[in-house]
């Protein structure tokens, strides 16, 4: 742990090297308590907005869900996380979160990968406990290959399928330019 250090103006006349490291080490002390601050508001935030859903309909209609993925870069696998909210009977709005694991390229390159997605489903049919849907979306994906990073965004055309709480998805990809396999549950 970092401790703040009182240095007098004498010291550091005489020492710049000792007072440019105690002023950079303050600094990012200070900058991580800042961040640490603005996260705990944003988590305070989230918590008394789904504490304000819980008193109305909304909340029984959000669901979450996580599951994993097949396709983004070179059909690699990822993790999966998501928001559902029912809009109408028949459409419901996704947010989704991707993270791919792609390790390293074919030229033994570094590389990450990760999307987010915001969709629309349009539910057009049920039966037997099954629901059958078209979606449509805008995505944004953030890569970085060694030193080289890459932002894109894209869209999203497909259809799914959801069981009591399983999900699965076939959709294209406009950002990765290919087709992209979720499954999950939600919970």
């Amino acid at each position: 742990m970092q401790q703040l250090v009182i240095i007098s103006k004498k010291t550091l006349k005489h020492n710049k090297k000792f007072s440019r490291r105690y002023i950079r080490e303050d600094f990012f002390l200070l900058n991580n308590i800042y961040n640490m601050k603005k996260t705990i508001l944003v988590i305070a935030m989230a918590v008394i907005s789904l504490a304000g859903f819980s008193q109305s309909d909304v909340m029984s209609t959000l669901k979450f869900g996580v599951g994993g993925t097949l396709g983004g870069i070179d059909a690699d696998f990822g993790v999966h996380g998501r928001a559902l909210v029912n809009i109408t009977d028949e459409i419901d709005a996704v947010a989704g979160f991707s993270l791919f694991f792609p390790g390293t390229t074919v030229l033994n390159e570094d590389l990450d990968a990760w999307q987010i997605q915001a969709n629309v489903h349009y539910k057009f049919h049920e039966t037997d406990g099954f629901t059958f849907y078209g979606l449509g979306g805008i995505n944004y994906i953030h890569t970085k290959r060694n030193a080289l990073t890459e932002n894109e965004i894209g869209f999203d055309i497909g259809g799914g399928a959801e069981y009591k709480k399983l999900f699965g998805e076939l959709k294209y990809d406009t950002s990765f330019e290919q087709l992209t396999v979720t499954v999950g549950i939600y919970f």
